[in-house]
């Protein structure tokens, strides 16, 4: 790939799910360790699911500005198959009543 063409999120997703570890130079530019960790927690693995929420999780902000070894680690947690992600969206609560309650 070139280097001024940009990477979607799902680029990076398969690298990651591939356990390309060579191709950080490629995804550099467009990697982001947080949103990469959301679309990663997004899959129906719940294998996938608890090694982002107990590996990776806990890193990304103390880790954010070496993008190299938060990239690294996420490709650590890939069991070689490509997953299926969906965003999930944020949950919107009909009941208002109860927040109201709560943030009394």
């Amino acid at each position: 790939m070139t280097k001024d063409k940009k990477i979607s999120i799902f680029d990076i997703l398969n690298k990651i799910d591939d356990g390309d570890y060579k191709a950080y130079e490629e995804v550099e530019k467009d990697f982001n360790p947080y949103m990469t960790m959301k679309w990663l927690a997004s899959c129906k693995d719940p294998v996938r699911i608890r090694l982002v929420n107990e590996i990776i999780n806990p890193l990304v902000f103390h880790l954010n500005q070496d993008k190299e070894l938060m990239y690294y680690l996420m490709c650590s947690i890939s069991d070689g198959k490509r997953k299926r992600y969906n965003w999930v969206k944020r949950y919107k609560n009909p009941n208002k009543e109860k927040e109201k309650i709560i943030s009394e």
